[in-house]
């Protein structure tokens, strides 16, 4: 199919909004008002239910030529709130109470947008934009009460099962994308929110209360690029962006004669964030940059308090959370890249929190016991991934700075605080708070760079365990055992056969431990800041930009510009030092056996894009030890007269 717009955008949109509001509720009341008994019982069952698919696809479109921009957008919003009352009430010498609540939300739908075996091109300097979004948000009450009022007993009873997959993508399969002036996006995010809760209630001469949540989030956010695609434009940006939260909160409380409290709490956060090209892919960027990434936070935080007024009180809880989620940026084995001069970036970042708190206070005449387990465990990985060929796109051109780098933050917590009297008293908490995370760059292929080639593991991990317990009694017994463990793997690993060739030289870290470096916005002082002896601009943190990066001048209403700049053009970076930096372009003069200097030409051939024009006044200086080329001299200006995007020529300022 072929579409052309003479004026305005394109746009393929598709939005699905599923919303269930539920109240379900139960009640029963017996009575007994001569001898014998009484006995009333309430069950409450509530299950809901959202499995959808939205998608927005461009695909086996031979033409698509707008006039403007062109977005192709599938987004969907899916929210289930949910409450469930179960009550039950029983008079009588004999008497039975029971409150039962089950329930059981579930969201699995699929969001995605992509275009496939195309050629698309948007006009105007705009971009070429693909984005899948998802909001998936679970909110559940449930409350159960059973009080049995003569000899008798009460039980409460709840039973929660909340879970949340499903996969969002975005993607760019096959095809030419045109975006001069602009860039090709591919965005997938995804909002999951899960927030159960639990409040129980038992009041009898024997009183049983009994609670179970269990919380699950899972699935995918992809951003992807197959098939053997072409850009035209700035940039290819692969980017998924995931950020899951669960907050399961139960409360259950007790009194009679005798008082029993029995509490389970699973949270499992599990999803996979992931931006990659895929396997055997051809991805041809030309000049332009290739960034992916993968950014996902995770929060994993569990609480359950609990109350118990007895002769004889009784409670035990157990508790995990865990968060196991995958973070992975990758340019996958069998693929290739082909850049000339262009930026290759592949970056997974990821914070991930796992938090489990107890809190029990047991009051018991003759005995109080409480026991506590909380546990807290991070087993996330974080992974840069560069296995592809990255090669020039063109012959004797290479690819400009490669960038590999994976970024963490894993803690774990967990905590028990534990109150109570009695004739007996019992407290006994095992607390246990483990991070074992994975944090690794792995890479193999070809790498052929006229710049920098980097590759960079940053792991910091926390874990910490708590156990507080105030009680008394004629007899007081406490156990408490707090136990946290850290234990991060951070690896920067080449494979065997990798072959590396890069013009300005090759770095590998992996490091454990160190705060992440704070860098500048990139704004600076045109007057304070800027050294013309020098041409240096400074900032006041670190840049983070590497030689041979590009970077847009933007004047930003300043009324003081920096002369010899024009406002919201793109130049090339020179790195001073951490902090400051010179505008223009390296050269040398044999890359990979081959000649960059021309004399029968005059021209100097550069191994990424230079950014320079016809009438730049440039510096040219010969690094420390290195010859002079014919002709020129160190430390003199000279403008330029630009060939093309690899090759200039210099011609003496005063006669340009």
């Amino acid at each position: 199919a072929n579409l052309t717009t003479g004026s305005g955008a394109i746009s393929v949109i598709a939005s699905e909004t599923a919303t269930i509001d539920a109240l379900t509720a139960s009640a029963s009341a017996a009575a007994s008002v001569s001898i014998g008994g009484a006995a009333a019982a309430s069950v409450t069952t509530a299950q809901n239910l959202l499995t959808t698919r939205t998608a927005a696809l461009i695909a086996n479109s031979n033409r698509v030529e707008s006039a403007a921009g062109v977005i192709v957008s599938a987004t969907d919003t899916s929210t289930i709130d949910a409450e469930i009352i179960s009550v039950s009430l029983s008079a009588g010498l004999i008497s039975l109470a029971v409150g039962v609540a089950l329930v059981d939300n579930q969201i699995g739908n699929d969001t995605a947008a992509g275009i496939s075996s195309s050629n698309v091109t948007a006009g105007g300097a705009n971009d070429i934009s693909v984005s899948a979004t998802a909001s998936p948000t679970i909110s559940s009450a449930s409350v159960v009460g059973a009080v049995s009022i003569g000899l008798g007993a009460s039980v409460a009873a709840a039973f929660s099962k909340i879970s949340i997959t499903g996969t969002t993508e975005a993607y760019i399969d096959g095809g030419r994308m045109t975006a001069l002036g602009g860039d090709v996006t591919a965005t997938a995010s995804a909002t999951s929110t899960a927030d159960p809760t639990i409040e129980g209630l038992s009041v009898g001469a024997v009183a049983v209360s009994a609670m179970t949540s269990d919380a699950f989030i899972g699935g995918t956010t992809r951003a992807w690029a197959g098939g053997n695609t072409t850009i035209d434009a700035g940039q290819l940006a692969l980017t998924a962006i995931d950020n899951s939260s669960a907050s399961p909160v139960t409360t259950i409380n007790g009194g009679g004669l005798a008082s029993f409290g029995i509490t389970e709490s699973v949270l499992e956060i599990s999803r996979q964030t992931v931006a990659e090209v895929d396997n055997n892919a051809e991805i041809t960027i030309g000049t332009g940059q290739l960034n992916l990434l993968a950014d996902a936070t995770t929060s994993g935080d569990s609480k359950v308090s609990s109350l118990s007024v007895a002769a004889i009180g009784i409670t035990t809880i157990t508790m995990d959370s865990i968060v196991d989620n995958t973070t992975r940026a990758a340019l996958l084995s069998g693929s290739t890249i082909r850049s000339d001069g262009g930026a290759v970036t592949v970056s997974a970042l990821s914070d991930n929190l796992a938090n489990a708190k107890t809190k029990t206070v047991g009051v018991g005449i003759l005995l109080s016991a409480n026991i506590s387990k909380p546990t807290a465990e991070v087993t996330a990985t974080t992974e840069a991934i560069s296995r592809a060929d990255i090669i020039g796109a063109t012959v004797g051109q290479l690819a400009g700075n490669v960038t590999v780098l994976a970024q963490a933050n894993d803690r774990a917590t967990a905590g028990s605080e534990t109150s109570g009297g009695g004739l007996i008293s019992v407290g006994v908490a095992e607390v246990n708070a483990t991070t074992d995370s994975l944090v690794q760059v792995l890479a193999g292929g070809k790498i052929l760079s006229g710049g920098n080639v980097s590759f960079d593991a940053f792991s910091r991990t926390d874990a910490d365990a708590s156990s507080k317990s105030s009680s008394g009694g004629a007899v007081d017994v406490t156990d408490l055992e707090a136990n946290a463990e850290a234990n991060p793997t951070v690896n920067a690993t080449l494979d065997g056969g990798t072959l590396i060739e890069a013009a300005q030289g090759i770095t590998i870290n992996a490091v454990h431990g160190e705060d992440p470096p704070v860098f500048s916005d990139g704004s600076f002082n045109a007057v304070s800041g800027v050294n013309t002896g020098t041409d240096t601009f400074s900032f006041s943190a670190a840049h983070g930009l590497l030689t041979g990066d590009t970077v847009t001048y933007d004047q930003n209403g300043q009324t003081t510009a920096v002369g010899g700049l024009v406002d919201e053009r793109s130049y090339g970076v020179i790195v001073s030092n951490g902090n400051s930096l010179q505008l223009g372009a390296t050269f040398s003069s044999l890359v990979d056996s081959t000649p960059r200097i021309d004399i029968e030409r005059d021209t100097i051939q550069f191994a990424v894009a230079h950014n320079l024009e016809t009438g730049d006044e440039v510096v040219y200086f010969a690094d420390d030890g290195s010859a002079v080329v014919g002709g020129l001299n160190s430390g003199n200006p000279y403008t330029v007269v630009r060939v093309d995007a690899f090759r200039i020529k210099l011609a003496d300022a005063v006669y340009a």
